[in-house]
């Protein structure tokens, strides 16, 4: 570990002392406490189910910590994560292996989870793809208005990074949970929008509350497949999912094409970008239905945001006595770099360290989104004559 400083205006030789000694200090405590700032583990599905069985038998909190540590190499599936967390001894420990399988979510799933059926040929994967773009257009149209319960749990950790002045401390912390909230969705003629009343509840975090759910009803794949038309898309492969084999394609979305938009907050403003994007759009080929869509924005290595990945998984739900194929997760996967003012010392005197700059080190943050109780929305309304009697 070495550092640098770069003082305006003058040379400070109490200041190079001063962060001399704090770097010491950040040496200390790393040879000290390694596991504060413990390295990420890389496993893949295999490795973690093994861990898991091993330390089923430890405190929930122990192997939360444990788990929130790894980095999963490939996705894990409902199946194998159902079994998982019948394993793990308590809700600690549940909550991060969610956390890590939302992470790894747009990963691959691992060869041996995947059915070995033959690819079709292009005539068919092409009438497969065609299906799902006719069952996207025509989706909308006939929903119903109707209200849902939407939960979320949300995610973050917090960086390491050096601090900036003497009355800074050095701080790290895991992945971890950082919030939650229950709010009511209700979709009307096409629209989304959070029951007030709802988000205003006690208990819920006043960071997911009131986040919008931006077209996971139907407008959001209709506006994918539409940009895919302008893109490329190439079959991927074979899934086995809620007992059917689906098909899995990749698409890829050039910046002049899209229509994903990121908002940034910087600092006191917000900016609005409008990436390329790819990903995966997962098609049942029996009748072209929509079970899985994911959107991954190609940000710039600059950007406030270096990463902006949205996942939704759809599946059946009965509203009003009838069938519909609706969203029942959701999963939004973020890098934001953490910002930072600059520096004004106590003669008025800008200066800045070449470790930190107005962009600190990017901050994981994972909103896990789980969509139920769905509900058919009906207003009544009674006509009234004259005389006041009901008609």
């Amino acid at each position: 570990m070495w550092c640098a400083l770069v003082v305006l205006n003058s040379t400070r030789s109490r200041r190079l002392a001063w962060w001399s000694g704090l770097c010491l200090l950040a040496m200390l405590l790393v040879a000290v406490c390694p596991s504060a700032f413990a390295a990420t583990k890389k496993m893949n599905v295999e490795q973690l189910e093994k861990l898991i069985a091993a330390n089923k038998d430890k405190s929930d909190k122990n192997l939360a910590e444990k788990l929130y540590d790894i980095e999963l190499t490939e996705q894990i599936s409902e199946t194998r994560l159902a079994g998982d967390r019948a394993l793990l001894p308590g809700p600690l420990s549940r909550e991060a292996l969610t956390a890590i399988a939302d992470i790894a979510i747009f990963l691959r799933l691992p060869a041996a989870d995947l059915p070995d059926d033959a690819a079709p040929d292009t005539a068919a994967a092409k009438a497969i793809f065609r299906s799902g773009q006719n069952y996207a257009t025509k989706l909308a149209p006939k929903l119903p208005n109707f209200f849902a319960t939407r939960t979320i749990t949300r995610y973050m950790d917090v960086p390491m990074e050096q601090p900036r002045n003497q009355n800074e401390k050095m701080i790290y912390e895991s992945l971890h949970v950082a919030g939650n909230s229950t709010v009511t969705v209700l979709y009307r003629n096409g629209h989304e929008v959070i029951d007030a009343g709802s988000a205003s509840k006690d208990g819920n975090d006043k960071n997911t509350r009131n986040l919008s759910t931006d077209s996971e009803f139907g407008p959001m794949l209709l506006t994918v497949m539409a940009d895919s038309a302008h893109g490329t898309v190439t079959w991927s492969h074979w899934e086995k999912r809620q007992g059917a084999t689906i098909a899995v394609f990749d698409y890829t979305v050039p910046q002049m094409a899209s229509h994903y938009t990121v908002d940034e907050p910087w600092l006191d403003k917000d900016v609005i970008v409008t990436p390329a994007y790819h990903g995966e759009i997962a098609i049942n080929p029996t009748d072209g239905t929509v079970l899985r869509l994911s959107m991954i924005a190609e940000m710039g290595p600059k950007e406030l945001v270096t990463k902006a990945n949205l996942l939704v998984d759809y599946g059946e739900v009965e509203i009003g006595g009838k069938k519909f194929i609706l969203p029942v997760k959701s999963v939004v996967l973020s890098l934001v770099h953490v910002q930072h003012g600059g520096e004004i010392d106590e003669q008025g005197i800008s200066w800045t360290h070449e470790i930190w700059s107005s962009l600190g080190p990017p901050q994981t943050r994972v909103n896990d989104m789980r969509f139920t109780e769905y509900h058919q929305f009906r207003a009544e309304s009674v006509v009234v004559g004259s005389e006041g009697a009901p008609k």
